[in-house]
C-alpha cells in the first residue's frame, strides 16, 4: 500500500547519487530543459483549454514538463476536468510518476470510467497488483457504468494475485455487464486464462467467441505454448494458413518458436526461425538468444 503521496508542485528533484554526469550530460539535460521550455511557452500561446491541456499533457517527453503543465492547469483552475484528470494520470504512469498519479487520483472530486481505467494502467505497469484490485473494487462501489474497456485492464490484475478464481469472477461480471461478446474483452480474457495456467477456460472462451481476428488466434497461440501444448499451438498456426485473412504473423511465429524451444522441441523451433526469418520477419529480444543457444550450441 502506497501510504504518502509527494507534493505535485514544487518537489525538488533528487539527483541519483551514484551517477556522475559529464559535459555531454549536462549538454543534453540544457537541451531537453530548454525543449520542454519552449513546448510549453508554445503551449500557452494557443491559449488554455481543455483540449490544448490534454494535446500537451499526451505529448509530454519528460516529467519535468508534465509538471511545469499541471502547476499551470492548477493555476488556471483546470483540475476539476474529468477529461483532463485523466490525460494527467495516463501522463504520470508513462512517465513512471506513480506517487504523483496516485495524488492527482485521490485529489479528483468526480472519478469516470476513464480515470479509474487510467489509474489501474498505473499500477499494473508499475507491477502493484494488489493495490490495482483495491481499486477496482473501490470502482464496484462507484455509481458507474462498467464498459467493455475496462475489463481487458481488469483482467491483467489476475496475472498478480487472484489467479483463475479472480478471472472467473471478473467473466461473470463481464457477462453481468453484457460485455462478453465485445472482441477486446474475449481476446483479453484469452490471454488471462493463459497466463493463469488455464487452458481449459481460454479455450471454453475462444470456442464461444462470435467473432476472432487475428489477436485471437495469436492469443490462444499464445496461451497453448505458455501451458507447453505446442502441438496444440502448431494445430492452430495450421488453422490460421486455411484463412486469408488471418495469416499467421510475428507474434504467433515468436510464441510458437518460444514454446517449441522451452519443451524440447529444438529442431522444430529452428525450422520455424528459419520460416520466419525467410518470411521477412525479423527475430526480437526474445528469440535471439534462443536462436543463439539452438543454432550455435
Amino acid at each position: 500500500m502506497i501510504s504518502q503521496f509527494r507534493s505535485v508542485i514544487n518537489t525538488p528533484t533528487a539527483v541519483p547519487p551514484s551517477t556522475t554526469p559529464n559535459r555531454a550530460d549536462f549538454r543534453t539535460d540544457r537541451r531537453q530543459r530548454n525543449q520542454s521550455a519552449s513546448q510549453v511557452f508554445h503551449f500557452l500561446n494557443g491559449g488554455a483549454n481543455s483540449t490544448a491541456y490534454a494535446a500537451g499533457l499526451e505529448s509530454c517527453p519528460c516529467p519535468d514538463f508534465g509538471k511545469q503543465l499541471h502547476a499551470h492547469l492548477l493555476k488556471n483552475e483546470f483540475h476539476g476536468r474529468e477529461f483532463v484528470e485523466a490525460k494527467l494520470l495516463q501522463m504520470y504512469g508513462k512517465c513512471g510518476c506513480v506517487d504523483y498519479a496516485m495524488h492527482v487520483f485521490d485529489k479528483m472530486l468526480d472519478r469516470n470510467l476513464y480515470a479509474y481505467t487510467a489509474i489501474l494502467n498505473v499500477l499494473l505497469d508499475d507491477g502493484l497488483f494488489e493495490e490495482a484490485l483495491l481499486h477496482f473494487e473501490r470502482l464496484l462501489l462507484e455509481d458507474v457504468e462498467l464498459e467493455f474497456f475496462v475489463f481487458p485492464v481488469a483482467f491483467k490484475i489476475c496475472a498478480g494475485c487472484g489467479g483463475v478464481e479472480l478471472g472467473r469472477q471478473l467473466q461473470a461480471l463481464a457477462t453481468k455487464a453484457g460485455v462478453l461478446q465485445h472482441l477486446y474483452v474475449g481476446n483479453a480474457l484469452i490471454d488471462m486464462y493463459g497466463k493463469c495456467r488455464s487452458l481449459s477456460y481460454a479455450k471454453k472462451v475462444f470456442n464461444h467467441m462470435l467473432e476472432r481476428d487475428c489477436v485471437s488466434w495469436n492469443s490462444m497461440v499464445t496461451a497453448c505454448t505458455t501451458n507447453g501444448r505446442v502441438l496444440e499451438a502448431l494445430k492452430l498456426m495450421e488453422d490460421m494458413l486455411g484463412k486469408k485473412e488471418l495469416n499467421p504473423n510475428f507474434v504467433s511465429c515468436s510464441a510458437l518458436i518460444g514454446g517449441f524451444a522451452q519443451n524440447g522441441y529444438d529442431e522444430e523451433a529452428v525450422e520455424m526461425l528459419h520460416k520466419m526469418t525467410a518470411a521477412g520477419f525479423e527475430p526480437n529480444a526474445r528469440i535471439l538468444p534462443l536462436f543463439s543457444l539452438l543454432v550455435l550450441g
